[in-house]
């Protein structure tokens, strides 16, 4: 009996690591929603938000992202519902961060945190080499 603690501990620590890791990929996939689609929406480097009227949250990040200076992509629900479906969007605001080349270097769902937004950001200037100060080095500015 005592000689199968060491296998039950061993059995048991690698279950609570899975448990723990499927937990950890579940919430982040909550936080930031499932990679959304983009392709044909924008050329280059910039933002793509799916939005819609009346919603805060839109019109609070939208303000964030003009402080940043490069073009914004809105897709808003009135105008273009089928995209929004098509893309598999649930929620908005949606935003995702796209390098020169058009490719996503990241995604949020909701208000984006400034950090998290300006860290993407500078993800993507590094994979594209955008050109420019990056506003907003000054968690205050945003």
């Amino acid at each position: 009996m005592s000689s199968d603690l060491p296998q039950i501990a061993t059995v048991a620590g690698a279950v609570g690591l899975s448990l723990g890791t499927a937990w950890w990929l579940r919430r982040r996939a909550a936080r930031h929603g499932a990679p959304i689609n983009v392709a044909g929406l924008m050329a280059g480097s910039g933002f793509v938000i799916f939005t819609k009227d009346e919603c805060p949250a839109c019109l609070a990040t939208l303000e964030r992202l003009t402080l940043f200076g490069l073009p914004i992509r809105q897709v808003r629900e009135e105008d273009e519902a089928h995209e929004l479906r098509n893309r598999g969007v649930t929620g908005v605001p949606i935003t995702v961060v796209l390098d020169g080349n058009g490719r996503p270097c990241g995604q949020f769902a909701g208000l984006p945190k400034p950090r998290a937004l300006r860290r993407a950001v500078r993800r993507a200037g590094r994979s594209s080499h955008m050109a420019g100060e990056i506003p907003g080095r000054d968690p205050r500015e945003l």
